[in-house]
């Protein structure tokens, strides 16, 4: 499998300086950047295959973790919480719902202010020792997807080893998996894979 290299980097003043920001330039000396100052100027119609070309380095401006939006009714929430590192994802499943909800923010994000979001997700955590938190990261975007690039599954094995309270999952289509070796993730990290026939995969991914 191919790993992601994009077209053009647009970086957000605001993370300028974090290291997420310098690991990925880093990653692309050769690859034309733009700084701006709100990432706002890229919501506007770019059609998917061309957004999904680029990259956007920037803050997330959300909490932590949410609740995994179960649906009401009938439906049993499962208590799953979402965790957003990254927004989008360069695969090009034509089934994936991903091409249809981000529309309108098609350009594929890396929330750079990881320390801020884990430091979030630890107060959420330790304010309820009893209770186990089912954390996944493959709400927006291919957990991992972009690894090769942020490295971010080294930074939540470690979160993770540190939490006795809290379960990682990670679900992806890659094979990026380098990243997640010789890692002491304490037996409280899964990775899941969704398997298509090889003709589906050939004309749909």
């Amino acid at each position: 499998m191919i790993p992601f290299v994009p077209t053009r980097i647009y970086i957000d003043t605001a993370v300028a300086g974090m290291a997420v920001t310098k690991r990925v330039l880093d990653k692309f000396p050769d690859v034309v950047t733009e700084y701006i100052d709100s990432p706002d100027i890229l919501k506007k119609p770019i059609p998917m295959t061309e957004a999904k070309k680029m990259l956007l380095v920037t803050k997330s401006r959300g909490d932590g973790i949410k609740s995994c939006q179960g649906g009401g009714g009938d439906y049993v929430c499962c208590d799953y919480f979402t965790l957003s590192l990254v927004s989008n994802c360069h695969f090009e499943c034509t089934y994936c719902i991903l091409q249809d909800y981000l529309q309108n923010n098609p350009v594929i994000s890396i929330f750079a202010n990881i320390d801020e979001i884990l430091g979030a997700v630890s107060k959420s955590i330790q304010a309820k020792p009893d209770r186990i938190f089912r954390i996944g990261t493959g709400e927006l975007a291919d957990s991992l997807g972009l690894d090769p690039i942020t490295e971010f599954s080294k930074d939540l094995v470690a979160f993770t080893s540190k939490h006795p309270n809290m379960i990682l999952e990670l679900k992806t289509k890659s094979t990026f998996i380098e990243n997640l070796e010789n890692l002491d993730h304490q037996g409280r990290v899964v990775i899941s894979w969704s398997v298509n026939p090889q003709d589906y995969i050939d004309q749909e991914e």
